[in-house]
């Protein structure tokens, strides 16, 4: 559930974009506003993510990969 959360908050964001390149006329730079408001969806996209991302690591990772996996998840998220 939170994981879809944050699919859809993320993808709200990259909406947000989108409809700030459309809106804007091509020869002009876009408001500021679009951009603070990208950038709150992504947090909240990313405070959902990585903590049950962390806890299906630890949780589905073999004993032996966990500190491993933990890592590659840090690698992947930063």
């Amino acid at each position: 559930y939170k994981f879809a959360l944050a699919l859809i908050s993320i993808g709200i964001g990259m909406g947000i974009l989108f409809l700030a390149v459309v809106i804007t006329p091509s020869q002009k730079l876009i408001n500021c506003s679009w951009l603070i408001l990208f950038y709150v969806f992504l947090t909240i996209g990313e405070l959902f993510i990585s903590p049950t991302g962390l806890a299906m690591i630890t949780e589905l990772a073999p004993s032996k990969l966990t500190g491993f996996m933990l890592g590659v998840w840090y690698m992947v998220l930063g």
